[in-house]
């Protein structure tokens, strides 16, 4: 069995609703996890100060987003680990 994308209930969420929050979500997941790996993997960062900046904005904005989802999205996928 194939392991469930995060954003994964986005997907029926959107196709009934057009409020866009999944789709800001999608936008934002992926420059997040660049910059957690650019940090992670790269002894240097150009401009740490404005990456930082927009770092923290990015993750504010994503838990905004998330607290505006509705609470009855449909219960969470059981996770399929593999080792």
């Amino acid at each position: 069995m194939k392991p469930v994308e995060p954003m994964s209930f986005c997907g029926s969420y959107t196709d009934e609703h057009t409020d866009g929050i999944c789709k800001q979500l999608a936008l934002l997941g992926p420059r997040m996890k660049f910059r957690r790996v650019r940090a992670d993997y790269h002894d240097e960062i150009r401009r740490l100060r404005d990456e930082v900046t927009d770092a923290l904005l990015d993750a504010q904005k994503c838990v905004t987003l998330l607290a505006e989802l509705p609470q009855d999205l449909p219960a969470d996928v059981p996770r399929t680990y593999f080792f």
